[in-house]
């Protein structure tokens, strides 16, 4: 049985969807599926030579796990899916990455409900 946190945790996830979800297109070679996404945004920084530091920024999409199918199946993220937005009217294209040195592409949350998918856009409005 799930306790008081992790049972708000899960309501808190389908509030947002509601309040600030969009519409977008999750493709993965030739399959795709349409699911409600939160945007947001991740800033990293990561190690380069002699001390220096790069400062990352990486465009973030939330999504509740369970919505994250192709047909009947299941799927995590995977570095180079494709995400689909509609900003200001125009069909914008993310790719699916991480911000390099060896960061992962997405992020559970706590409780492994919802994934926080970092992208790069590969159209610009």
């Amino acid at each position: 049985m799930p306790d008081r946190l992790e049972s708000g945790v899960g309501w808190l996830h389908k509030v947002r969807a509601n309040a600030m979800g969009r519409e977008v297109t999750y493709r993965r070679g030739e399959l795709e599926t349409t699911l409600t996404a939160t945007r947001g945004a991740s800033v990293f920084r990561l190690a380069a030579e002699y001390g220096v530091s790069i400062r990352v920024e990486m465009d973030d999409y939330i999504v509740t796990a369970a919505d994250l199918v192709f047909g009947s199946t299941p799927v995590e993220p995977q570095a180079g899916d494709v995400i689909v937005d509609e900003l200001g009217g125009v069909e914008t294209q993310f790719e699916v990455r991480g911000p390099g040195g060896g960061e992962p592409a997405w992020q559970w949350d706590p409780f492994h409900v919802s994934y926080r998918i970092h992208t790069k856009a590969l159209t610009t409005p």
